[in-house]
C-alpha cells in the first residue's frame, strides 16, 4: 500500500494542469486517470497528494496521460497540506497529507499517512467530525469501495456506489446533507475513524484507530476550499 502511495506521489505532478500558480491558490482542476478495481470491480478516479501548485503548461503530460490510461477525467482538487506528528508508538513520526475533491458530483476529503501500517482494510468503519462549535456528525464509511483506500475518507456530497465484502452486491451510498451543509459554514475541529470488527456472538466492537485535529489555519484553509469547490464545482469532462 505504501509503494503505491509514493508512486502517486510522484505521479501527481505529471498529471496536474493548472489554472493558477499563486502560492495562495487553494482549487485548481487537474486531468486524473479514472481507473476500475479489481476487488470491487467500480471505476474512480485516482488523485494524488502533493505540498504545492501545479505546474503550468501540461499540454503534453495530458497527452502522455491519454496513451497511459484508457480514460481520464477532469475534476476540481484542494491545495494540499501536510503535518508531522508522532506516531502511535510515539518512537517515530508519521506525515499527514488531507486534500479535498470534487469531480462528477462528489466532494469528499481524502487522507494519507506516510508512515502508517494503519489501512482501509476494516470491513466496517464510522467517522466522528467535530466542528469548532462542538456540532458532531457520524458518517459510515462503504465498504467496499476504490475511494476508500486512503487511509480516511469522508463523503460531503453527492453518492458513491460501494459493494459488499461478502456478495460484491452493489448498493449506492447517500452523503449526509446536513454534515455538507455544515462543512461549508464551520471550520472542523477534528476527525476520529472507529474500525468494527466481528465479535464470536456476530456483533461488531469499534475501536478509534485514527485521529486528527486540524489546528486553526488547517480549519481555515479547508473551509475555505470547501467553499470554493462547492462554488466553481468541477466540470465533468472525460477524455477517451
Amino acid at each position: 500500500m505504501l509503494r503505491i502511495f509514493i508512486i502517486m506521489a510522484v505521479s501527481c505532478f505529471i498529471s496536474a494542469s493548472s489554472i493558477a500558480d499563486s502560492d495562495d491558490t487553494l482549487v485548481w482542476s487537474i486531468y486524473a486517470p479514472v481507473e476500475k478495481s479489481a476487488e470491487s470491480g467500480l471505476t474512480h478516479v485516482k488523485t494524488y497528494f502533493f505540498d504545492a501548485n501545479p505546474i503550468s503548461g501540461q499540454s503534453q503530460n495530458v497527452d502522455k496521460l491519454k496513451k497511459q490510461y484508457d480514460s481520464l477525467a477532469k475534476i476540481a482538487i484542494g491545495k494540499v497540506f501536510m503535518r508531522e506528528l508522532p506516531d502511535n508508538t510515539g518512537l517515530g513520526k508519521n506525515i499527514w497529507y488531507w486534500w479535498a475533491v470534487r469531480e462528477q458530483g462528489k466532494t469528499y476529503l481524502k487522507c494519507f499517512v506516510a508512515g502508517s501500517n494503519t489501512t482501509g482494510t476494516a470491513n466496517h468503519s464510522y467517522y466522528e467530525i467535530v466542528f469548532n462549535d462542538g456540532k458532531k456528525y457520524k458518517w459510515a464509511e462503504p465498504k467496499i469501495s476504490p475511494y476508500n483506500y486512503s487511509h480516511m475518507f469522508v463523503l460531503l456530497e453527492g453518492n458513491m456506489q460501494a459493494a459488499n465484502p461478502d456478495t460484491k452486491e452493489l448498493t449506492t451510498v447517500e452523503a449526509d446533507k446536513s454534515l455538507y451543509e455544515k462543512s461549508l459554514q464551520t471550520p472542523i475541529h477534528y476527525i476520529t475513524k472507529y474500525d468494527g470488527f466481528a465479535k464470536e456472538d456476530g456483533s461488531i466492537e469499534y475501536f478509534p484507530t485514527m485521529q486528527y485535529v486540524f489546528n486553526s489555519k488547517e480549519s481555515k484553509q479547508l473551509l475555505s476550499t470547501i467553499k470554493q469547490l462547492h462554488k466553481e464545482g468541477a466540470p465533468v469532462i472525460a477524455i477517451k
